[in-house]
Formats: C-alpha cells, structure tokens, sequence
C-alpha cells in the first residue's frame, strides 16, 4: 500500500512539472522591464559648434622676489608686473597677502588684451631673522598665481653695556 502512495505522489510530481513548463513564457514574451541591451535607440542631433569664449595667459615679469638684506624697521616693497597676453580682458578679483605684516595694492582696473598691471608688496620689517611671505592672486577667470617675497632682516648690533663711574662722595 505504501508502495502505491509513493507511487502515486511521484507521479503527480512529474506531471505537475510537464504542466508547469508547457504554460511557462519566455522571460521576453511576458516581461515588461527592457533592458538597454534589448533595443537599438537612435537619436538625430544636430552637431553643436564649439564656442571659444576667451582663453586667458597672465604672464608675471617674476613670481618670487629676494629682497636679499633688509634693515630692520625699514619696510621693503617691490612691484610684480604681469602682462594678459590672452584673448580676454581680466581683473584681479582678490590679492590676499599670508600674513599681516605683508600689504599688496594692485591694478583694480580689468585689464585689456594686450595690456599690463601689477601688484605692488610692502614688507613691514619689524622682526630680525629670514622671512618667506606668499600673496595669492584670484584673477576672474578663475585662474591664480603665487607671489613670493623673501630675505632677511639684519639683526641690529649689539651694543655693549658702557660701565658707569659712580663718583665718590
């Protein structure tokens, strides 16, 4: 009898399967997600022109400035010259000195093609020893340049204590 249940469940199983696979579609017939794979989409755009807005070239005279020996308390300035040599006019959007004891003035007017400015630098010398100060520049065309000034401050002789006579009374 266990033999025939076994038997029978079996081939239920089987033909439950046949079933199943003869009603079954195929993943394209009946499915409704398309993938990029499965189709050739072809799109006609015109062809779009390049604009040239304006390339900008600020070329500086020198970027790094050795005031070599200094005095101290005696402030040192030099000037960074600079020359647009590019296709659109420019302005120096900022001119940020590293620290305090650093002062830039520059050219506020934009500049034209073809035409030149500057950055003028006021090292305040009041501390002895060597110095390195950075002034960045923010142009606005987005571009920046890095200004060094650099050198020593002399270290002011030693004068040497003069005893003092105290006279006798």
């Amino acid at each position: 009898m266990m033999k025939k249940i076994y038997s029978l469940i079996l081939a239920i199983l089987v033909l439950q399967g046949m079933v199943s696979a003869q009603t079954k579609t195929s993943p394209t017939e009946n499915d409704s997600t398309t993938k990029a794979t499965d189709a050739t989409i072809k799109i006609d755009t015109p062809e779009i022109e390049k604009v040239t807005v304006g390339v900008s070239k600020i070329s500086f005279k020198e970027t790094v400035h050795d005031f070599g020996n200094v005095k101290l308390n005696n402030p040192a300035t030099c000037v960074f010259e600079f020359i647009n040599k590019g296709t659109t006019v420019i302005a120096l959007e900022t001119v940020q000195a590293s620290c305090g004891c650093t002062t830039p003035d520059w050219t506020r007017d934009p500049v034209a093609i073809g035409g030149t400015g500057k950055i003028t630098a006021t090292y305040n010398s009041v501390a002895s020893g060597s110095f390195s100060k950075t002034i960045t520049v923010k142009f606005s065309t987005g571009e920046m340049e890095y200004l060094t000034i650099k050198g020593t401050v002399d270290t002011p002789p030693s004068i040497p204590a003069t005893p003092v006579e105290i006279p006798d009374h």
